[in-house]
């Protein structure tokens, strides 16, 4: 079985910082994991309101949990 990419190496160190950096701000509980609560309060904070439902849409298109490798993935 071939061994599977860390997509970690696919971006520059700069980058995964950046990426953390917005993943903190998107994390509204601070609890490493993405909820439509979090999505709702990230979007409200830059003056978009969106609803728990879209939010939770979102999250449905991903296997699991939205945590900060997912979300990098």
């Amino acid at each position: 079985m071939p061994k599977k990419a860390n997509i970690f190496e696919s971006f520059s160190h700069s980058a995964i910082q950046q990426f953390k950096e917005a993943f903190g701000i998107m994390d509204a509980d601070k609890d490493g994991l993405l909820s439509s609560s979090d999505l709702v309060a990230a979007f409200g904070a830059h003056g978009k309101n969106i609803s728990r439902r879209d939010a939770q849409a979102m999250l449905d298109e991903v296997d699991g949990h939205m945590n900060f490798a997912q979300m990098v993935t």
